[in-house]
């Protein structure tokens, strides 16, 4: 039996979309802008964070048997991958690693800021 009932979006299928886009402006950075290939390894990253954060707040927010939610997986690796893109960026234009750590650490604060949000929203 075929299943004909239509989907609104499969979350896999978009992602693969977003990254790949993540990709070609990683290229077009590195070949257009700086030859720093540390700098648009960490682009992608930033793109796809970004994506990820903003794809939670769509996502659904139900737990299942595995444990927790497909919003709260997408905003933890969300905040993750902008921790470390971002950091990776920073890294690439300030003198030092302080900047990154401060702002590494801020994307931290950030999540547990959104985990409460969601947590107290339940």
């Amino acid at each position: 039996m075929v299943d004909d009932t239509p989907k609104t979006h499969s979350w896999g299928t978009i992602s693969a979309i977003v990254f790949l886009l993540a990709v070609i402006v990683g290229l077009i950075y590195y070949y257009y802008v700086s030859s720093n290939l540390i700098a648009a390894v960490c682009l992608v990253i930033l793109i796809g964070g970004i994506y990820m954060v903003i794809s939670a707040l769509m996502r659904s927010t139900a737990k299942d048997q595995w444990g927790t939610s497909e919003s709260g997986a997408a905003a933890l690796f969300g905040f993750l991958m902008l921790a470390v893109g971002g950091a990776g960026m920073i890294y690439v234009f300030a003198d030092g690693f302080v900047l990154p750590l401060i702002y590494a650490i801020l994307m931290i604060v950030l999540y547990l800021i959104y985990a409460l949000a969601m947590k107290r929203k339940a």
